[in-house]
């Protein structure tokens, strides 16, 4: 099954943060010319406050990319943000100890990270759960009747389901429908009723007498229910999910050629 991937310059990112532990193992015993192995001793013998920031802290890093929350977000910013100013303390202390080059690499890019988090296109993610495209709902092309009306006092309105997710439909209707209306809506399928109240939230004249509209459900809990079923059968039947992206390796694909060829994708877009 193909994944609806999160942007990948935060997955690579996060990636990159899952794997500062080996980084800094290897680096802390390139800058003080030690094995390995003594600075993994090291960073397990040193205290619980080197263990949080050599292991725990990129951890947590990675995960907060990953989650996309808003507490995430602090959380994420928090850590690093942290980091930069015990790097800037250690460095301080060092007294010579350490390569002033490679503590000053190490900080251009603690900032460069900080400041990428801060840009609108790679916060916004974090706050508006509108622009997580990998979250959307699976949406299934099909055919189906469908009856509307205003009100049960009114005569209920044929139309046609184009597409139909957990969350709304796409229809096409003869009958003029205005933005904002709010409408009974009744789908007959698997010989199954299927009700729930429902809002226009876009129209588009498609040509002629054909108009088609956009319904935003406004499920109580057994309409949500039974529609979530409902679209678990149409997805175990074969329908054809129109929000399905390419396959995971695909995509990445397609994102880095993106990135190489036009400088493109480095910060989250769909």
């Amino acid at each position: 099954m193909a994944m609806r991937t999160r942007p990948w310059a935060l997955v690579v990112l996060a990636v990159i943060q899952l794997l500062t532990p080996v980084v800094n193992l290897l680096f802390n015993a390139w800058i003080y010319r030690v094995p390995v192995r003594l600075v993994f001793r090291w960073s397990w013998d040193n205290g619980w406050l080197t263990l949080m920031e050599f292991w725990v802290i990129p951890v947590l890093a990675a995960f907060a990319i990953l989650r996309m929350r808003r507490w995430s977000y602090a959380l994420f910013v928090v850590a690093m943000l942290w980091m930069l100013g015990r790097h800037i303390f250690l460095w301080s202390q060092s007294q010579g100890t350490v390569s002033t080059s490679a503590m000053i690499y190490v900080t251009v890019l603690q900032l460069a990270l900080v400041t990428y988090f801060l840009l609108p296109a790679v916060r916004t993610p974090f706050f508006d759960p509108r622009v997580r495209w990998w979250e959307t709902k699976p949406r299934f092309e099909l055919l189906l009747p469908v009856l509307l009306r205003r009100d049960p006092t009114t005569a209920w309105i044929k139309a046609t389901i184009l597409n139909l997710s957990e969350g709304g439909c796409f229809i096409e209707c003869s009958e003029k429908l205005e933005s904002g209306d709010s409408l009974d809506v009744e789908i007959d399928v698997f010989s199954q009723k299927f009700e729930a109240r429902g809002k226009v939230v876009h129209a588009r004249e498609v040509s002629g007498e054909k108009r088609c509209y956009g319904i935003q459900f406004a499920h109580q809990a057994e309409s949500l229910e039974r529609f979530q079923g409902l679209v678990s059968g149409l997805e175990a039947m074969g329908f054809r999910d129109r929000t399905r992206p390419a396959s995971f390796w695909e995509s990445f694909r397609d994102w880095l050629k993106t990135l190489l060829t036009s400088g493109k994708g480095l910060t989250p877009s769909r």
